[in-house]
């Protein structure tokens, strides 16, 4: 992503297409990465380091539509791989 850290290319993606499923990963708790993301939408968060079933399982329910509320946010969902 030269030029553009996450959150900036989040939301080019968004411009480019408002439906588009993005995954957040990050070395940081779930909670203070997704804060960035005040506008919703995300597909789901997978905390760094992750194993590939971890990160299968979040990528499935991305692609199926399933996923949760951000707590304390009226519209945005994640779901997370911390998250039975």
């Amino acid at each position: 992503m030269p030029g553009m850290d996450g959150v900036e290319t989040y939301q080019a993606l968004r411009v480019l297409d408002p439906e588009v499923r993005v995954l957040l990963t990050s070395g940081y708790n779930e909670q203070e990465s997704i804060n960035h993301f005040v506008q919703g939408g995300l597909a789901g968060f997978v905390q760094k380091p992750f194993s590939a079933s971890e990160l299968a399982r979040v990528v499935r329910r991305a692609l199926t539509g399933v996923s949760v509320p951000i707590a304390g946010r009226p519209n945005p969902s994640v779901e997370s791989c911390n998250k039975p």
